[in-house]
């Protein structure tokens, strides 16, 4: 195409040359036969003078002919000008029948020149062409009409050939405008077509994109199960990287197995029953990770209604059903420890009243001992009463334990050492044929806590273990430490923060024994719950109130017959730990003087209390609640050497009286008794310490120990 043509004009050429083109070859074709029959024809119609000439053009035309369609068909003719070979046709046609009329002389034989003109209108669709040929008939006939005079009716024959030229000029414009009609639908059509596959692409392209971008797996399959279509979801849940992989195959054959045939079942049944398949749950494995998917599948069909496949959605709900499973167990355990804490709740109030009681039975025995006249023959009585109020006072502790509020005297504690330590006890608590197995990590960190109540849960813990062991056996014993994200320090009992702390110290106590079934383990930690003909079932409640109350939680993993594994987390701390201590005996001849407030709304206590006081050498001053004790002591606050105050009273608190007896007088010694324990102190907000403890139920002897450890640390008070 030239620099000064336009797109329409090249359009046209090429229109053009595609129909020259396409009427060559039959054109080529029909005019050799017409040609050679002309070659055998002549010399049988044609004067002798004009048939040898004319047999021998004919017949060199047909061969022309021939030899161009031959040229033609084998694509050996340049095709960028097709009209030139349309005009070499034209000018052989025309040269036969200028030639002819030429030998004959017969104006009759114009009729040859009438349909060549004609001819050329159908077969030259260039008009520059067409009009050089017809100016060539004109001339050709006019010098044959001169040759041959004369040539008669010259009007007649000359009014032939206009109307032959306008005829073909016509036939011309029509073709030519059919041409360029068909042409114009042809690049419409065309472009139809191209809009409309680009618009299909575009739409094609989105869908493909909306579908590879889905959350859920996408598929499409035949009626013989094979893959047509998968996104990038259902490819990821089948464990498979690229659409490749699916083509054409089946679900047996990418992942054989019991889930696959049962995928081909249902495949198959959906395809010849044309019935959906709607939300159906089921489980897969991929490797080793196991995946839940929600499947849907509903039948395609044709037009005519014949199915021709299936689309399936498929969902994966392995996160959400792990969350709900984890949602569940945390729900449990958060009953669970709701119904423990109650129960706490209830066993810790128990304990204080009861602790009251014995208080005053503890009390009277220790007094009874020193009224008596004939001690020797009532000795054995009241040691039988000692001992059974004191084995009460020891099921107090193990309920206040169980209610978390059993720490005595918190220390920066070594754990391993601790363990350590008991071992000696540890196995002459066993059984005979079980055997210890220790394993403590070195440099462990420190923790917080009571040495008695560490011990109590070690030996509590070993003790179950034995006891689930029949005959021989081993119990395991691990100390380590482990980080904030450890796995152990999944489901607790109760469950920890793990932001709490940056490490967890961990003991693991493991048995060889019976184990337990789930009912067993989901009651576990109930108080007085046991599978034993002997014993009150507190010790495993024991363990739990202790860690509860020392920021931690215990968990166990056990089945029948495979034994069971207790793990008790606790927060650790940074720094040394404090070396173990005993408690250090005090001397029994000590007697004290001085006044002493003793506030306690239990009359039987408050009586006691006061007896012991008096029997070591106190004037005593009781009152039944703290708002009597904040008044007594405002009376005369130098009056009084130390004041002995119940931690509940009604009206007002002992923490309310503390805070007004220290409002008045900010060295006062007070000793502060509770059937709870010693975490109940009210905490200090005037800068000063806490002050003492003595625990109910306590002896005379525990009182004037404590009395005497109080006075001694207390400042001398001048007396006037």
């Amino acid at each position: 195409m030239t620099a000064d043509r336009s797109p329409a004009s090249d359009q046209l050429a090429r229109a053009l040359d595609g129909a020259v083109y396409a009427s060559l070859r039959p054109v080529l074709v029909s005019l050799a036969v017409i040609f050679c029959l002309f070659a055998i024809a002549h010399p049988l119609v044609l004067p002798a003078g004009a048939a040898m000439p004319m047999m021998v053009l004919a017949g060199s035309s047909s061969v022309i002919f021939l030899v161009l369609y031959g040229l033609l068909h084998a694509g050996r003719l340049p095709g960028e000008r097709p009209a030139i070979y349309a005009v070499m046709v034209a000018g052989v046609v025309l040269t036969n029948s200028l030639v002819h009329l030429y030998l004959v002389g017969d104006a009759r034989d114009t009729t040859n020149l009438l349909l060549f003109m004609v001819g050329a209108g159908f077969l030259l669709l260039s008009t520059r062409w067409l009009l050089l040929c017809l100016v060539i008939t004109f001339g050709g006939w006019i010098l044959v009409a001169h040759q041959h005079p004369p040539f008669e009716p010259w009007g007649r024959f000359l009014f032939a050939l206009v109307s032959a030229a306008v005829l073909s000029l016509l036939v011309h414009i029509v073709r030519l405008k059919t041409v360029l009609g068909f042409e114009h639908l042809r690049a419409e059509l065309e472009r139809l077509v191209t809009e409309r596959t680009r618009t299909l692409a575009s739409e094609r392209n989105l869908l493909r994109t909306l579908v590879d971008n889905l959350p859920d797996g996408v598929f499409v399959k035949d009626t013989a199960g094979r893959y047509r279509l998968a996104n990038e979801a259902h490819r990821r849940q089948l464990g498979l990287g690229s659409s490749e992989e699916l083509a054409h195959r089946t679900v047996q054959e990418l992942a054989p197995g019991d889930w696959a045939q049962r995928e081909s079942e249902e495949d198959r049944q959906v395809v010849e029953t044309s019935t959906p398949v709607l939300e159906r749950e089921h489980e897969i494995h991929v490797g080793l990770e196991r995946t839940r998917l929600i499947t849907s599948k509903v039948p395609v069909s044709d037009p005519g209604g014949a199915v021709v496949g299936l689309v399936g959605v498929t969902r994966d709900v392995t996160a959400a059903r792990d969350a709900e499973e984890a949602r569940r167990l945390l729900d449990q355990q958060l009953q669970e420890t709701q119904k423990l804490e109650s129960l706490g709740v209830l066993a810790g109030g128990i304990a204080h009243d009861f602790n009251n009681l014995l208080t005053g039975v503890l009390g009277n025995i220790s007094l009874a001992r020193l009224q008596l006249e004939n001690a020797a023959a009532t000795s054995s009585h009241l040691d039988g009463i000692e001992t059974s109020a004191m084995r009460a006072a020891d099921l107090c502790q193990q309920m206040l334990a169980y209610a978390g509020k059993g720490r005595f005297h918190e220390q920066r504690l070594d754990f391993g050492a601790l363990v350590t330590d008991m071992l000696p006890l540890l196995r002459l608590s066993v059984a005979k044929g079980v055997s210890l197995r220790v394993d403590i990590a070195p440099d462990l960190p420190a923790m917080w806590g009571d040495p008695t109540q560490m011990r109590q849960v070690v030996l509590n813990l070993v003790t179950n273990g034995s006891d689930a062991i029949s005959g021989a056996g081993t119990i395991e014993i691990r100390v380590f430490v482990v980080g904030s994200d450890a796995a152990v320090l999944g489901e607790l009992v109760p469950p920890i923060e793990p932001e709490s702390a940056s490490d967890y110290l961990v003991l693991e106590i493991s048995d060889s024994g019976c184990g337990m079934t789930p009912e067993m383990q989901a009651r576990v930690f109930e108080p007085f719950y046991t599978t034993k003909f002997t014993g009150r079932g507190l010790g495993l409640a024991v363990v739990h109130g202790i860690v509860r109350g020392h920021r931690g939680g215990v968990r166990v993993e056990t089945a029948p017959q495979l034994g069971s594994t207790f793990s008790v987390a606790l927060p650790a701390i940074l720094g040394p730990a404090e070396p173990l201590t005993g408690l250090t005996p005090s001397g029994d001849a000590w007697r004290g003087s001085g006044v002493v407030l003793v506030a306690d709304d239990e009359d039987l206590v408050r009586e006691v209390t006061g007896t012991m006081l008096q029997q070591i050498g106190f004037e005593v001053v009781a009152v039944a609640d703290g708002r009597e004790a904040a008044r007594a002591f405002a009376a005369d606050p130098d009056r009084f050497d130390l004041v002995l105050l119940d931690l509940t009273m009604p009206i007002m608190t002992g923490a309310e009286a503390l805070q007004a007896i220290r409002q008045l007088r900010p060295g006062a010694a007070v000793l502060i008794m509770s059937g709870y324990n010693e975490q109940d102190t009210p905490p200090q907000s005037d800068g000063l310490p806490a002050p003492p403890f003595i625990h109910k139920p306590f002896s005379l002897l525990n009182l004037r120990d404590r009395m005497q450890e109080v006075l001694g640390a207390a400042p001398q008070r001048r007396r006037d």
